[in-house]
């Protein structure tokens, strides 16, 4: 039956977290009793957003982007969520509102993080570290953010402009590999490439890095002062 099919959450407390798996229904269910009148209406909200509405005298509403994706029970105020996914984490409430607003209920949900995409997407030959940019972002694209590595450490590079989220993301180098790691509390996610496949050479063949030291020697002849430089070129695979 579909009732079984439901990840079916029934609290008691005003405030409940849970941790949940992606691609689950949600039932969101209200503790206690309520009773709408014409001065009130019940509200389901996700992070202070509207998700739908109960009132008396009219059919539940339920609001974008939740219309295909949501479901109402008027009998008893409750509500599903299909196929959660990492996006889904947050703040739950329900919300009785009239010309002050109450919170019957509210849960804290987190749900497991969602797989990541590493891309290295340009490097400087001429430098001695052979830095690479690299960006990490999350599949369903809640968080994006870029990073320069070389071959022992990296750093972000937009911190000012990161998105925020209940998860963590991510870069850094171990055991010769440039890793992102998507993680919460449920779970963690990674993509990692080996170093040498993506900064200093591609497989089977050779890369350099080049960096060149000026050398000048002067010589005194009687009066005149000559200078000489020679270009040393040293080679780093």
């Amino acid at each position: 039956s579909r009732e079984t099919d439901l990840f079916v959450l029934f609290f008691t407390v005003l405030c409940s977290e849970l941790f949940m798996e992606q691609g689950i229904d949600l039932l969101l269910d209200v503790s206690g009793s309520v009773e709408l009148t014409d001065e009130h209406d019940l509200f389901w909200k996700y992070n202070n957003v509207k998700m739908a509405k109960f009132s008396s005298n009219s059919k539940p509403v339920i609001y974008n982007p939740y219309k295909e994706r949501a479901e109402v029970f008027p009998n008893n105020f409750s509500l599903v969520l299909k196929n959660v996914q990492h996006s889904d984490t947050g703040i739950y409430k329900a919300v009785l509102s009239s010309s002050t607003d109450h919170t019957k209920v509210e849960y804290n949900i987190k749900v497991q993080v969602s797989p990541v995409n590493l891309t290295v997407i340009d490097s400087n030959s001429t430098s001695f570290l052979c830095e690479r940019t690299v960006i990490c972002r999350t599949v369903d694209s809640t968080i994006t953010k870029t990073f320069v590595c070389n071959k022992e450490t990296c750093s972000q590079v937009d911190k000012e402009h990161a998105t925020t989220n209940s998860s963590s993301l991510d870069v850094y180098i171990k055991e010769k590999h440039i890793i992102c790691n998507h993680s919460n509390q449920v779970s963690w996610k990674q993509e990692r490439i080996p170093i040498s496949s993506v900064c200093w050479a591609a497989p089977g063949t050779t890369q350099t890095c080049k960096r060149s030291i000026i050398i000048v020697k002067r010589c005194v002849n009687h009066r005149k002062i000559t200078t000489k430089i020679q270009y040393l070129y040293y080679f780093f695979v």
